[in-house]
């Protein structure tokens, strides 16, 4: 069925693209596919990331800065920690769903992508297919198809990794000041060093 589906809106695409004088797009097919599942997945990784991470660093804050007034007893110890808890046990609940929902959409952009090869390699004249080893076909498919499966999770990390920078950032700058930024400022030094074996 997917298969399918992927073959009737890439030569939607195809057509498209002929009209209006473009190169077809891969992207906007796997989009129309696959792009509700990526939103929901994104929202689940949002609250994840925006709501229950920053709210068990708060409580968690809270109890270490209410263990360390001289008075240290009373009600608000407990609510620090049921805020913990509650916090944690959601992020438990998010994360292996997400984990599976991420996964399962590797795997429909993986058989999407594997269909539209397969089928365009169906189409091939005899000439072409001489120009293109069997190698290179057989890696097509078994080799770099599969970082599909991994892409599904890491795509969100593109927007979520600044976002929950800042966040963090503007919560130690509430709690500690200026020397909030330094911690920061080092791990940002190290995005070209990071970034540039990848650019190779």
């Amino acid at each position: 069925i997917l298969g399918k589906q992927s073959q009737i809106l890439w030569q939607e695409e195809l057509d498209n693209a002929i009209a209006q004088k473009r190169k077809p797009s891969l992207l906007k097919v796997l989009v129309k596919i696959l792009g509700w599942d990526f939103l929901l997945i994104g929202i689940a990784v949002g609250c994840e990331n925006f709501v229950a991470q920053p709210c068990k660093a708060l409580f968690l804050g809270g109890l270490i800065g209410h263990y360390a007034k001289k008075d240290s007893s009373g009600f608000p110890s407990y609510l620090y920690s049921l805020g913990i808890i509650v916090s944690t046990l959601f992020c438990c609940l998010i994360v292996q769903p997400y984990l599976m929902a991420s996964y399962h959409m590797g795997l429909k952009m993986r058989v999407v992508c594997s269909s539209l090869i397969y089928n365009k390699i169906l189409k091939l004249s005899p000439s072409s297919i001489r120009k293109s080893t069997p190698g290179y076909i057989i890696n097509l498919l078994s080799g770099d198809i599969n970082a599909f499966e991994r892409v599904g999770g890491l795509l969100h990390m593109l927007w979520i990794g600044p976002l929950q920078a800042i966040l963090f950032l503007y919560l130690a700058w509430t709690k500690i000041g200026v020397s909030s930024t330094f911690g920061i400022g080092f791990m940002v030094m190290f995005i070209p060093v990071y970034g540039k074996p990848n650019l190779q």
